[in-house]
């Protein structure tokens, strides 16, 4: 688990202790810079190929998930990615740099579909970018 805030961390470590408190897995909490931790623990992921491990990214990682991370994250072995993305904000926000930084979603795949598949024109791009590799 990470967050940047370290009060964040401080809670959730109280909280997964009050629910749990000798798990009979391992949790780790980080207080770090996405990329930092990353970047630090990838390694060591690539090389231990057969445990299996969750990545959960909310919505304030999107500006972390590049094209390129997304793909160093697909292609791992045995790991299953939840990323949550508001795709309402996405299909507001698409032509401003802010977002135009981390999805090449143009404006017109938006306007071609219905407000309430936003979420499928966002799941399309990101499907845009996998190759036989990390299918």
């Amino acid at each position: 688990m990470n967050d940047i805030e370290n009060r964040k961390i401080n809670e959730l470590k109280k909280i997964i202790h009050e629910i749990e408190p000798n798990p009979p897995y391992n949790i780790t909490c980080e207080s770090k810079d996405f990329k930092v931790l990353f970047d630090e623990l990838y390694v060591d992921i690539k090389r231990n190929k057969g445990v299996p491990r969750l990545m959960f990214i909310d919505q304030f990682g999107i500006k972390y998930v590049t094209k390129e991370l997304f793909l160093r994250l697909t292609e791992l072995k045995r790991t299953d990615l939840l990323f949550f993305i508001s795709s309402s904000f996405v299909r507001r926000f698409n032509e401003n740099d802010e977002f135009r930084k981390y999805l090449e979603i143009k404006r017109g795949n938006f306007l071609e579909s219905h407000p309430l598949h936003s979420h499928r024109v966002i799941c399309d791009y990101y499907k845009s970018l996998l190759t036989d590799n990390n299918k």
